[in-house]
């Protein structure tokens, strides 16, 4: 990727990879030989066994229709199903949660705990929504806009006195 890519740099952050510099030559050597790729780690992170709905338990069932309701607060939501996931193999490093712009995909482990799987399903969403990458100001923007969208709401609902005219 070229230094001056900020978004690709990041993204390749965020899914564990390590920046290296190296000059052209010396990269296209290396990449010959099986330098991981951005590409490569993601498909790593989501080749994973997709569950089907009936071996989801009743409280997994029911977590997943409580995040569904977060829809109601997400600017410009757009439709989507949730898909739950399991590692192939003990050990391996999978992404808590992804988008393929169909549906959202969420870790098995992470309906655990309200939390986590609201943060992690708001992420996925928000990347549902725009399309967007982590880094990118397109998915930084709709974040902002989200979270000012569910302050308002919440405000709405505890201070309705500070909110003049329903505003």
């Amino acid at each position: 990727m070229r230094s001056e890519d900020y978004d690709a740099m990041q993204q390749n952050l965020h899914v564990g990879l390590k920046m290296i510099s190296f000059p052209t030559d010396v990269y296209n050597v290396l990449k010959e030989i099986g330098l991981p790729t951005y590409e490569e780690r993601i498909r790593e992170m989501t080749d994973i066994d997709t569950l089907s709905d009936e071996m989801l338990t009743k409280p997994e069932q029911e977590m997943i229709e409580i995040l569904k309701a977060i829809d109601d607060y997400l600017p410009f939501n757009r439709l989507s199903g949730v898909r739950v996931y399991e590692r192939k193999f003990i050990g391996q490093r999978v992404a808590p949660g992804f988008s393929d712009g169909i549906n959202v995909h969420l870790l098995r482990d992470v309906l655990k705990d309200f939390q986590r799987a609201a943060d992690v399903y708001v992420h996925e969403k928000a990347h549902h929504n725009t399309g967007a990458q982590d880094a990118s100001m397109d998915y930084r923007n709709y974040l902002t806009l989200a979270l000012s969208r569910i302050a308002v709401e919440r405000l709405r609902e505890v201070r309705p006195d500070l909110l003049k005219n329903g505003e």
